[in-house]
C-alpha cells in the first residue's frame, strides 16, 4: 500500500520558507503577478495567523490508484501541527492497515498479525499526501523564480512561474488565475537521476475549513499510476488522544527484537554487498516428488534487475518454460501451449527466484510478530509471523545457533499448512545458498536439490521471451 515515490518532496523542509525569503524578479508580462504571489501565498490561503492556531486535524480521505495496480480504499488521517500522525487504511482484503508516528519513532501495524517499524516513512510519499498541509509544502522553498507561458489546468487560466531547484531540471508551478490558489506543480526529476519520471502534482476543490483553504482533491502522477485523494471531511483542532500515534514500550521492544533477527539472518547470508555483485546467476536443480513419482530436471536464469526464465523438464510431459522478460511473465508448456501469467504470478515468480530472497524477507514484511522458540529438524528456532501489506501471514523459523532461515510455514484456505525447508547452506562467491529445499503441502511433497549454481554468467536477454510458435 505504501508508494514508492521516494525522496520527491525532500526539498520542501521549510513550509513557510517562501512567504519569508525575497522574491527575485521576473521578465515575463505576469512578472507582478507571480511576484505577489510568492510574497503572499501563506496569507492569501488562510495562513500565517490561520496556520498558527492548527494544533490537529482529521480528515476522511477515499483514496484511488489506478495503473500497474488499481485500489480504492478509505484513510481516515489524524495529524498534529508538530508532525505526529496516524494513517487508518481501510482494505477489505487484509483488514485495517495503520502507519503512525509519535514525534520519535515512526511505525505500522497490520490488523491481527503484527506490527513493525517504519524507518523510511521522512521520504515516502503518503505522509505528504496525507498532510492537510500538502498544498503549502508544495509552494518550493526557493524563491528564485520566473514567469513562463499561460497555461490552463482542466479549463482553468493559470499564471506559471518555473521555479528553479538546485541540482534538478527547473519546476512549475500554476496558480489560478482568479483565486491565486495553487493548481499543478510539475517536478521533473533531478539531474542526476536515471529513469525517474516527471511528477505532477494537482489540487483542486478547494474549500474554506476554519479560515484555511484546504484542498480536498489532490492527485498525483509519476508516469505509471495516478494517485486521488478526494476529502469528505476536514476536523480543525479535533480531540485528539496523543496515545493513538504511539507503539507501546513493549511493542517497540518487540520490533527491535525482531529485526535484530532478521539483520543477524541477512549477515549470515553472505559477505556485505557480495549480493549486489552477482549480476546474473544460473541454478540447476534436481527435483523429485515422492508423492507422485515424478523427476525433474529445472534451470533456474536471472539477470539484473529483474529478467527470470524456468525451464523444468519432465519425463513424458516435456518442457515447462516460465519467464518475464522486463514487461510481461509468460507461460510456455508442450501440453498447455502459451499463455501470459497474471500480475500475481509474475510477483511469485519473481520474489521465489530473486538472487537476493533471503534478504528481501525483512524488507518486504513490515508486519511482525515474535512468536518464540519452537523446535524444527531437532534444532532450536525463534519464530516470527511475517506477513506484507497484502496477502496472507506466515511463520518463519530462524535458527538460533546460526541465525539462518531454515523454515518458512504458509496457512492454507482450509486451515491446512504448506511448509518450505531450507538445508544443505553452502557459500558461492561469498553468499550462502540452500542446496537442499523441501517443499510440502497437504497433497504432495517436492525435494528440490541444487545441483549447481554459476554467478556472472554471460546472458542473452533472448531466453527470457517467449518464442511464440512454441
Amino acid at each position: 500500500m505504501i508508494m514508492d515515490r521516494s525522496g520527491i518532496l525532500l526539498m520542501c523542509t521549510g513550509l513557510w520558507a517562501a512567504v519569508f525569503l525575497p522574491a527575485t524578479s521576473c521578465t515575463a508580462s505576469d512578472k507582478g503577478a507571480i511576484d505577489q504571489i510568492f510574497r503572499s501565498w501563506a496569507t492569501s490561503q488562510g495562513g500565517i495567523g490561520a496556520e498558527t492556531l492548527v494544533t490537529g486535524y482529521s480528515m476522511e480521505d477515499s483514496m484511488e490508484i489506478k495503473g500497474a495496480v488499481n485500489v480504492a480504499t478509505n484513510v481516515h488521517i489524524l495529524g498534529t501541527r508538530s508532525g505526529h500522525f496516524r494513517f487508518e487504511i481501510k482494505t477489505p482484503s487484509v483488514g485495517t492497515l495503520v502507519y503512525g508516528f509519535d514525534g520519535n519513532i515512526a511505525w505500522t501495524a497490520r490488523e491481527t498479525v503484527g506490527y513493525g517499524l517504519w524507518p523510511g516513512f521522512r521520504s515516502d510519499p503518503m505522509v505528504w499526501e496525507c498532510s492537510l498541509f500538502a498544498a503549502y509544502v508544495m509552494v518550493p522553498t526557493n524563491t528564485l523564480h520566473y514567469a513562463m507561458d499561460r497555461e490552463s489546468v482542466e479549463g482553468v487560466d493559470c499564471y506559471v512561474a518555473g521555479v528553479a531547484v538546485p541540482g534538478s531540471v527547473d519546476e512549475k508551478c500554476l496558480f489560478e488565475r482568479s483565486t491565486m490558489r495553487l493548481r499543478r506543480v510539475v517536478r521533473p526529476p533531478p539531474l542526476t537521476s536515471l529513469g525517474s519520471p516527471t511528477l505532477t502534482i494537482d489540487f483542486g476543490d478547494y474549500r474554506e475549513v476554519d479560515k484555511l483553504w484546504v484542498p480536498f482533491l489532490l492527485k498525483v502522477s509519476d508516469g505509471h499510476s495516478v494517485y486521488t485523494h478526494r476529502r469528505s471531511g476536514v476536523v480543525i483542532n479535533p480531540s485528539i488522544d496523543r496515545g493513538t500515534f504511539v507503539l507501546s514500550t513493549a511493542q517497540v521492544a518487540e520490533a527491535n527484537e525482531v529485526s535484530q533477527i532478521l539483520d543477524r539472518m541477512v549477515g549470515k547470508m553472505g559477505k556485505p554487498d557480495a549480493i549486489s555483485h552477482i549480476h546474473t546467476r544460473v541454478t540447476t536443480m534436481d527435483v523429485q516428488s515422492p508423492t507422485t513419482g515424478l523427476h525433474s530436471s529445472q534451470t533456474i536464469s536471472q539477470k539484473a534487475p529483474n529478467l527470470v526464465v524456468v525451464e523444468t523438464h519432465t519425463p513424458g510431459m516435456g518442457l515447462q518454460r516460465t519467464g518475464f522478460d522486463g514487461v510481461r511473465g509468460w507461460s510456455s508448456s508442450e501440453i498447455e501451449g502459451n499463455r501470459p501469467l497474471k500480475p500475481a504470478e509474475v510477483s511469485q515468480l519473481q520474489y521465489a527466484t530473486n538472487v537476493d530472497f533471503f534478504g528481501l524477507v525483512g524488507m518486504s514484511c513490515p508486519y511482525r510478530h515474535l512468536v518464540g522458540d519452537r523446535i524444527v529438524n531437532g534444532s532450536e528456532t525463534t519464530a516470527v509471523i511475517l506477513a506484507g501489506a497484502m496477502g496472507p501471514s506466515a511463520t518463519f523459523y530462524f535458527e538460533k545457533e546460526t541465525g539462518r532461515l531454515i523454515r518458512i510455514a504458509m496457512p492454507n484456505a482450509d486451515n491446512s499448512g504448506t511448509t518450505i525447508d531450507f538445508s544443505d547452506f553452502r557459500v558461492v562467491d561469498d553468499v550462502e545458498v540452500p542446496f537442499s529445499i523441501d517443499h510440502e503441502t497437504p497433497v504432495m511433497k517436492t525435494v528440490s536439490k541444487v545441483l549447481s549454481v554459476r554467478n556472472n554468467v554471460n546472458l542473452d536477454d533472448a531466453i527470457f521471451r517467449q518464442v511464440d510458435d512454441e
